[in-house]
This record gives structure tokens, sequence and C-alpha cells, in this order.
């Protein structure tokens, strides 16, 4: 389902903003 795709991709986008700091 396109919709858990873009669960994901924005998951993911999450945790590369926050790992850095």
């Amino acid at each position: 389902m396109p919709g858990f795709l873009v669960r994901i991709l924005l998951l993911l986008l999450v945790l590369l903003l926050l790992g850095p700091t």
C-alpha cells in the first residue's frame, strides 16, 4: 500500500533529521 510506504519514508526522514542532533 502506498500509504504504508509513505509512513516508512516519513519515519526515515524524521530519524535522519533527529539522528545527527
